[in-house]
């Protein structure tokens, strides 16, 4: 008899439930973009965790999706909201900047 592993379940379950939702799967997926921008660049990194610094904020790097882990979703957006204030002066910061 065959016993699937838990969290392997646990995993299925939630991306379903995350699929069956187009708003939040479009939500999702923006924040992956925003996590992913901040991964891949070390210039936007370091610019991020100096406004973590000036905002008093720990600093800590953004968490990214991983498929295969039912709570890096969790992870990802808890920390997203943890340093909102300072990812929403970055993009204040390169907005100007776009329109210069």
């Amino acid at each position: 008899m065959h016993i699937p592993c838990l969290t392997h379940v646990l995993n299925l379950v939630v991306q379903k439930f995350l699929k069956n939702y187009p708003d939040m799967s479009q939500l999702l997926q923006k924040v992956r973009a925003v996590c992913k921008h901040f991964w891949h660049s070390n210039p936007a990194a370091a610019y991020l965790s100096a406004l973590q610094r000036n905002f008093g904020l720990p600093a800590h790097r953004l968490i990214c999706y991983v498929p295969t882990r039912w709570n890096s979703t969790l992870h990802m957006l808890e920390r997203l909201c943890e340093k909102q204030q300072a990812i929403v002066e970055f993009q204040l910061q390169h907005a100007r900047i776009q329109e210069s």
